[in-house]
Formats: C-alpha cells, sequence, structure tokens
C-alpha cells in the first residue's frame, strides 16, 4: 500500500475544493439561465403600437344601399316633395330635377358602385361637394343616353341653371331603359369611370377637389332608377348638414 504524506495530503484537499468550487459555479450558471428563460420581458421591450381612433378611423369602410326598406332611410334631401323619391321595383326612382345626398358624411378617395337605368332624361351623380374661394362646388357625372359627361359644377343655381365647366364627355355609351353597371373611382386628382367593367372616362384634375359629399340625382324633367350602391371609402368627418 502507497503510503499519503501531508504534501500529498495537502494537494488532494486542494483538488477536492477546486472540484466542488467547480461544480458549484457550473450548478450557479444552469440556475442563472434556468431564471432568465422563465422570467417576464423586460418593461423596456418594444411593444407595437396599438391602434389609436385617427388610425381606425383612416382604414378604408365598405358601405352598401340596397334600398329593399326605407330608400332614403339617413339620406340628406336636396329638396323636400313626396313624388321625387320612389321605390320602382327594388330601386331608388329619383326624378323631376332633384337629389338625395348620402348620410356618410365627407369623404376622400373613393370607389362608387352602383346599377343604373335611364327611363328618360339623364341622371346626375354628385361627389367632392366642398366650399372653395368660389362657393360650394363639386364634380357632376351627367348620365343621358347619348352621352356621359364629366364636369365641375357651381352649387349656385341660376335662371339657366347650375353653372358648371365640361371636363370630358363620350358619346354613344348609355341605351335608354337598360341597366348598367357604373363604377366612379376617385383617387388624388384622378378620376375614372367604368361601365359594365370597361373604362369609359379618365380625367386628371389640374386643380382637383379633394374631399366632400356625394349624391345621386336626376336632372331635370327626367326619371331614373338607382339600385345596390355600394361606397368602399375613407370616411374624414361626418356633416349634418345637407347641401
Amino acid at each position: 500500500m502507497r503510503c499519503i504524506y501531508p504534501s500529498d495530503s495537502r494537494m488532494i484537499r486542494l483538488g477536492l475544493a477546486f472540484a466542488a468550487s467547480t461544480v458549484f459555479f457550473m450548478v450557479s450558471a444552469a440556475q442563472a439561465r434556468q431564471s432568465a428563460d422563465t422570467q417576464p420581458q423586460s418593461v423596456n421591450a418594444p411593444v407595437a403600437p396599438a391602434e389609436s381612433p385617427q388610425d381606425q378611423r383612416d382604414m378604408p369602410r365598405r358601405l352598401t344601399w340596397d334600398f329593399d326598406k326605407d330608400p332614403v332611410d339617413g339620406w340628406h334631401y336636396a329638396c323636400h316633395h313626396a313624388l321625387v323619391f320612389a321605390k320602382s321595383g327594388r330601386a331608388l326612382q329619383v326624378s323631376g330635377g332633384h337629389a338625395i345626398w348620402d348620410p356618410v358624411g365627407r369623404i376622400t378617395d373613393f370607389v362608387l358602385e352602383f346599377h343604373y337605368c335611364c327611363e328618360s332624361g339623364a341622371g346626375e351623380v354628385f361627389f367632392r361637394l366642398s366650399k372653395t374661394s368660389l362657393g360650394e362646388e363639386c364634380y357632376c357625372l351627367k348620365l343621358a343616353p347619348d352621352h356621359i359627361t364629366l364636369a365641375r359644377r357651381l352649387n349656385k343655381p341660376t335662371d339657366e341653371g347650375y353653372p358648371e365647366k365640361e371636363l370630358i364627355s363620350k358619346t354613344g355609351v348609355l341605351k335608354p331603359h337598360k341597366g348598367y353597371a357604373i363604377t366612379i373611382r376617385a383617387k388624388g386628382a384622378r378620376i375614372d369611370v367604368l361601365i359594365g367593367g370597361q373604362e369609359a372616362l379618365s380625367y386628371l384634375d389640374p386643380h382637383p377637389l379633394t374631399d366632400g359629399t356625394f349624391g345621386l340625382g336626376a336632372d331635370n324633367r327626367s326619371v331614373v332608377l338607382y339600385d345596390n350602391v355600394v361606397l368602399t371609402a375613407v370616411l374624414t368627418r361626418a356633416t349634418d348638414s345637407s347641401p
């Protein structure tokens, strides 16, 4: 048997102490890692911001009116008359040079889709009605069997009617007593009109009206039908007054 000398005994004690220290540090490191993994996220960690009311308001909305119930519920009359608006089958009939204005308020860029039929005369779709240096102005899309015209109209009637400036026109597009699917797209200064999915008019206004309300109307001595109106737009602010 080998004898253990005092020097050997000291070396053994040192070795055991070193081994014990190593084990202690390894266990401590493992416990620290486990603790870090189970701790909640630091309060300084980035968090995705919640949507503000402004962000939610700026999201596009899709609104529909099929006029199956009250045909003018929530809309603004431009003129009160019992015979101006009536349901013809499942559509809204507008006649006599009057208009009905939407209930959603002011809009900027939008897509407006609707079914349209002209019984006589011409229909008129107004949009971006707003105040300018000249007064109240809007775009007016006139839908007549012999032509369709996009104009900029001043909402200030005279003996000759409403002053307006024709922007672009096209003939031979519509026929009377026939239904059409019509789309108006307004984005910034650009206005596009599609009929049956095909481009009919396209115009870039160098001095555009940027926002406002929209309405459905008919020219004098006209009878037209609107149905299945779909508006996709960002709503800016509500308005309580009709044009």
